[in-house]
């Protein structure tokens, strides 16, 4: 094996590694799972099948290069299918397994991963100074040196900060691998578009489109296409003609795109020909398609810019403020601060977001973006900004103005964020303070989007453990085989390639609070650990034979019914009794409507200046207590978010607005085809949007058997890996729900051979093929 590693070694290329791989004589099954990896990562094909066999492969008998390689090449995976806090854990384990001997070229692909996620956070400084730590320790001859100055180089251009590293790039553009060189003219593109230099840009697009078309840099694919339409954007602007690209591509993205890509550069049109209301309704449409980990991935200022084109300027701030919390920056922040500040004629305040921003766009050389977007502000004039940008030499800091004052430290201040007028939750807040005085373990039942996390905040900062960490898990949200080490740790050499000892969460609890949710979703096996947990106060990390004694509090909590559970031998009796010594039951909305309008009110005026509240009308509030609210307070607040957003943060609301959003629910869904890293593999086909859409919200268990009755209407025949992909269920939770509809012959079982891995389950009662409609409340 020392020889597969050493080949390994010499080569960075992941089509090096999977012919070595494919050559090793008796694979192991992890090694047979991770030449599979390799395959999909490398095709970018659909990653569904994969997802089974890494639930039931356990990758430590590999040597620790090849369990390092084996974890990031799971991340890589897991990015595609935005499931980052299994990235993040992936990462950590991967980095983990890095010792002093291990070999600086498989230490990179770990460091590279952090790397990503980095920059992901943009987290710019700590991902620029792991890149200096692994340059330092890899030779710069060898291919992983080059590699990794390539992933260098490409997010300096995404940055527009192309040009800073001059020498880097020399160092790609001299190197014998033609690969490299092509990069950096890929590179060239993406940092003029970003920049707005499209004379030099349309240099390089030639070049560019005929590598892109040849299948080179697929992970690429998102960057170009976006700088595409930019550099094609900025030619009509600037009326000279396009390259034709975004005439050639804007009606195949409308019919096809997931991101809406066609919307933001639809919405920039509009504004270019000073159609602003539609430019607005444009970009709201980008907005709303989009969830919130990708707002901000193809035109991060789509509905800023066009919010204050139409002199929304409280809108404007408040998506500011969002991109502020997420931690995204960029100098064009001061810019639409500094116009904001000007709609609501705050000109001193504007005068040094302007003066910041305009020393910013004069040190990194971006004059043609800065005068597309100027250009493109229909509420201002260009004289506007020079001359409050150029009145004073006063350099005042911008985060002394946006800068927020701390909330205090008033222990009571998580319990008040729980808002209601309700006997029913009053109550409960006594029972918070009463059970934050309590050192004994705490069960928090309720439904899905009821704020069963709010209430473990409350009872840990009510408490004597306020100043000590409150460290929470979802038990659902990563894969089984990660759950136990993250909860419990491991020693040095618990496994192949354990070669340092990882701490888990009960220890880095410390003497403060773990909040376990979803506590249900753990498997027999963990549900025992946690049981010992409980009753000896000792953890044992993974791969010990001693005990640790943990002094942390534990909270649980859970939208399924555990008593049920324990019938059906899915959840352990006696783990129950230990975690229901205090227990909060928190009531669903439906049972407390009298704090909807409160807590509406609340979500309309959050992030708002308290000295101008917003006014609901009183059929608006007596409609919004009327409506049924399945998915509780966090549907309620996604619907206020929803409205504040289509809406621009009007100050008023009425009945009529809850028409208008009505009417667009009703609207019939669009019919997509699902795109095909998405598909399901066999002969289903998947393409009813709004089925889909459905089936991946909410949770509680009788919705999630309903949402897999749903897919065996629609498709008849299923595997359970495919329900449980489409729903993000684990596998022992996706496989208890399957045994459950066979049990009520909703389902049935079927074994073509011997084999696992031909087994599928057919709806029992074949309905006839019509259309089946979903009402989302």
């Amino acid at each position: 094996m020392n020889k597969i590693i050493q080949k390994i070694c010499l080569n960075a290329e992941s089509n090096a590694h999977l012919e070595i791989l494919k050559n090793i004589d008796k694979p192991t099954h992890s090694i047979k799972v991770l030449i599979k990896l390799y395959e999909i990562n490398i095709q970018q094909s659909s990653s569904d099948t994969i997802l089974e066999e890494i639930s039931n492969c356990s990758p430590n008998d590999l040597p620790q290069e090849l369990h390092i390689l084996f974890l990031c090449q799971w991340a890589e995976i897991s990015m595609r299918l935005n499931r980052w806090e299994e990235v993040k854990i992936l990462s950590q384990q991967a980095n983990d397994l890095i010792t002093y001997n291990c070999p600086a070229e498989v230490r990179s692909k770990a460091q590279l991963l952090q790397i990503t996620i980095y920059s992901a956070e943009k987290k710019t400084e700590l991902r620029e100074a792991l890149f200096e730590t692994a340059f330092n320790s890899l030779d710069k001859d060898s291919s992983y040196y080059a590699e990794m100055m390539a992933s260098f180089i490409y997010f300096h251009a995404i940055d527009g900060r192309f040009y800073a590293i001059p020498e880097k790039i020399k160092f790609l553009e001299n190197h014998p691998i033609q690969k490299y060189q092509d990069m950096i003219k890929v590179c060239h593109l993406f940092n003029d578009a970003i920049r707005g230099d499209v004379t030099r840009a349309e240099t390089f697009i030639q070049e560019v489109d005929q590598l892109i078309s040849d299948g080179f840099f697929p992970s690429y694919m998102d960057s170009y296409k976006r700088c595409r339409y930019l550099i094609d954007l900025m030619l009509i602007q600037q009326e000279k003609p396009s390259t034709g690209y975004l005439k050639k591509n804007l009606d195949v993205d409308r019919k096809n795109d997931p991101y809406g890509n066609h919307l933001w550069v639809q919405s920039v049109l509009y504004l270019i020909e000073n159609q602003k209301e539609n430019a607005l309704i444009s970009a709201r449409s980008y907005f709303e398609k989009l969830d919130i980990n990708q707002r901000f991935k193809g035109d991060e200022f789509c509905l800023i810019r066009a919010e204050l084109a139409n002199r929304n300027a409280n809108a404007a701030l408040r998506l500011l403020s969002h991109r502020l919390t997420k931690g995204l920056d960029d100098h064009l922040d001061l810019f639409f601060h500094g116009r904001a500040e000007l709609l609501l004629n705050n000109r001193q305040k504007a005068k040094s977001y302007f003066i910041n921003f305009i020393n910013n766009y004069k040190k990194i050389s971006s004059d043609g973006r800065f005068h597309f977007e100027l250009d493109l502000s229909l509420e201002i004039t260009r004289q506007e900004v020079y001359m409050l940008g150029q009145l004073n030499n006063e350099k005042r800091n911008v985060l002394e103005i946006i800068k927020i004052n701390p909330t205090g430290n008033d222990k009571h201040s998580s319990l008040n964020k729980i808002i209601s007028i309700s006997p029913i939750i009053t109550q409960l807040k006594e029972d918070v303070l009463k059970f934050s005085g309590v050192d004994a373990s705490v069960l928090i039942m309720g439904e899905t989007g009821t704020g069963k996390e709010l209430f473990a905040k409350a009872i840990h900062s009510c408490g004597n453990r306020k100043n000590k960490p409150f460290v929470s898990i979802n038990c659902a949200a990563i894969s089984t085989t990660l759950v136990e080490s993250e909860l419990f740790g491991h020693v040095k050499g618990a496994f192949s390639g354990a070669h340092q000892k990882k701490y888990g969460l009960f220890e880095e609890a410390g003497s403060g609070t773990i909040f376990l949710d979803e506590i249900g979703e753990l498997s027999l096996d963990l549900q025992a650990s946690l049981l010992r947990v409980l009753e000896s106060g000792e953890i044992r990390p993974v791969g010990s034979t001693k005990n640790k004694k943990v002094t942390c509090r534990i909270i649980a909590a859970t939208n399924a019914n555990l008593y049920e559970m324990v019938q059906n031998k899915q959840f352990r009796k006696d783990l129950i009794y230990r975690l229901e010594q205090l227990e909060i039951k928190i009531p669903p909305l439906s049972q407390r409507k009298e704090d909807i309008p409160l807590l509406a009110r609340s979500f309309f005026n959050e992030g708002r200046n308290i000295s101008e509240p917003v006014f609901l009308s009183d059929e608006f509030e007596e409609a919004i207590q009327n409506k049924d609210w399945p998915g509780n307070i966090r549907q309620l607040k996604n619907f206020v978010e929803r409205l504040r957003v289509l809406n621009s943060e009007k100050d008023t609301y009425h009945y009529e607005d809850l028409q208008e959003i009505n009417d667009r629910q009703k609207a019939p869904p669009k019919t997509n085809e699902i795109p095909d890293n998405k598909k399901i593999p066999s002969q289903i086909e998947l393409s009813d949007e709004g089925i889909e859409k459905y089936l991946a919200q909410s949770s509680g268990k009788e919705k999630k058997l309903e949402k897999i009755r749903a897919l065996f209407r629609k498709h008849k025949i299923l595997k359970g890996f495919q329900a449980g992909h489409i729903l993000s269920l684990p596998t022992h939770t996706i496989s208890r729900y399957m045994n459950e509809l066979c049990e009520e012959k909703f389902i049935k079982k079927v074994n073509k051979t011997k084999s696992p891995r031909t087994q599928y389950f057919e709806i029992i009662e074949q309905k006839s093929s019509g259309k089946y409609t979903y009402i989302v409340n």
